[in-house]
């Protein structure tokens, strides 16, 4: 008799013990869950620092640190992250402690100082507004070439077109609800602005030439009735 309620004790336990093995990775998810919450975005709003190489890495605020980053350059320079995407790679260590090798243009842009860079034409330019529709502006390059002399020498494996290259400063809107990039123009805000009935209303009913006039200020009405809020996290 005695035997047997000690085998039944030894059965109660190791069913215990069992079920708290497998509540225990819930319960770790949700701890984990409690660090993450999410703020709306402000003038006093702090960025992570870090190189982005994708638009996820930018909307989560998870960057990949300057620890992770494989460099002789002086991390504490103020032109650190300027320097290191100078070159055709960089060198960093993903999460399993590997290093990798990779090319510059696959980079998104980076944070330098809780400020916001953006890898577009070829160029890191600084995204000065942000918001539910973030505004920049980057320099657009368009190559042409010349057809001048093209008759006179079309049969002459010598031939080689005259190129020249112009440069244009450009308008863009970045949606951060998917990471799209758009010409900023009053066409492109008039599909954006569809998602608020009001606004968008109010934005039709104006002219053509205010509606290039006033965009600008439709974009940050948007941004304020509809504000950014972006995962901050708590160690």
């Amino acid at each position: 008799m005695n035997l047997k309620n000690k085998n039944s004790k030894k059965y109660f336990t190791l069913i215990l013990l069992l079920l708290l093995f497998v509540c225990q990775p819930a319960s770790s998810f949700a701890q984990a869950d409690s660090l993450v919450r999410k703020v709306p975005h402000d003038l006093a709003f702090k960025f992570t620092d870090g190189i982005y190489l994708n638009f996820d890495q930018v909307k989560n605020n998870k960057p990949i640190s300057k620890a992770r980053i494989v460099t002789n350059a002086n991390k504490n320079s103020l032109d650190y992250f300027e320097r290191l995407l100078e070159n055709d790679f960089i060198y960093l260590y993903d999460d399993l402690g590997v290093e990798l090798k990779l090319p510059v243009k696959q980079v998104w842009g980076f944070c330098n100082k809780s400020v916001i860079y953006i890898h577009w034409n070829s160029e890191f330019n600084r995204l000065p507004v942000m918001g539910v529709l973030s505004h920049f502006v980057a320099n657009k390059t368009t190559i042409q070439s010349s057809q001048n002399n093209y008759n006179a020498y079309r049969y002459s494996q010598y031939y080689m077109p005259n190129t020249s290259s112009t440069y244009e400063m450009k308008q863009y809107v970045l949606n951060f609800e998917n990471g799209e990039i758009m010409e900023f123009n009053y066409k492109t805000v008039e599909v954006l602005l569809m998602k608020d009935e009001e606004l968008y209303a109010k934005f039709m009913g104006i002219s053509r030439k205010q509606k290039k006039k006033l965009k600008y200020m439709y974009l940050r009405e948007f941004n304020k009735k509809h504000p950014l809020y972006i995962p901050v996290y708590t160690y």
